[in-house]
Formats: C-alpha cells, sequence, structure tokens
C-alpha cells in the first residue's frame, strides 16, 4: 500500500506549480493522486495559484479540460479506440496539434501525408 504524503498547503501548492512545469498534460486526478489530495483540495490550491499571479489555469471543467490562459487546452478524455480520436482530431484541420503520445503524433502525420499524396496525383 502506498504511504500518504503530507504536506503544508505552502510547500503542496508549490510542488504542484513544479509538477505543472515539468509534467505536461498531467490529468487533474492524476495531480490529486500524486499529492494525496482529493480534487476539491486541489481546484482550492490551483485557484489560490492563480490567485498569487501564476497564468496557470482561467477555467477548469472536472476530468476532462484544463484550459490555460495562453489559449491552449490540456484534454484527458476516454476514447474507446484510437481511430476515433484520430478522426476526432484530424476533423480540426490546421488548427489542431498532438503534443503526445509520440505515436498518435506521428499516425496523424502520416495520415496527412496520405491524404496529401492522394491529392497531388
Amino acid at each position: 500500500m502506498r504511504r500518504k504524503k503530507t504536506y503544508s498547503q505552502a510547500s503542496r501548492v508549490q510542488g504542484i506549480l513544479r509538477t505543472l512545469g515539468t509534467r505536461q498534460g498531467i490529468t487533474i486526478g492524476e495531480l490529486a493522486e500524486e499529492f494525496s489530495i482529493t480534487k476539491r483540495t486541489l481546484y482550492r490550491d490551483l485557484k489560490a495559484l492563480e490567485e498569487a499571479g501564476y497564468p496557470l489555469v482561467s477555467d477548469i471543467v472536472e476530468g476532462t479540460t484544463l484550459d490555460l490562459k495562453d489559449g491552449r487546452i490540456l484534454l484527458s478524455m476516454a476514447a474507446s479506440g484510437k481511430e476515433e480520436i484520430k478522426v476526432w482530431i484530424l476533423s480540426f484541420g490546421p488548427k489542431a496539434e498532438v503534443l503526445s503520445p509520440k505515436f498518435l503524433k506521428e499516425e496523424i502525420k502520416e495520415d496527412i501525408s496520405e491524404t496529401l499524396a492522394f491529392y497531388r496525383s
């Protein structure tokens, strides 16, 4: 059994800030689990960071997205398969970029190249 970590709010908030800076795409659930806190406590900590002037989050939607102030959205979702995700991403055309996982980024690039070759012939 994993031992529960204990943090003061100040050290926990600093840890959350470090984690957000180093682990792109971490979900609310993963972050809460890592710090052994509830999602509700995590939301309060993220709000405290925002109020302290860190441009982290403008809006949090439970379990799905983190909307960042620079306009990006970090999305975490369940899907029935990889093809479903690829079709959805490709539906955005040039307005979407896959950052990770790398295999998905490569498959999207390959699909786009094949489509472009079809139209060039």
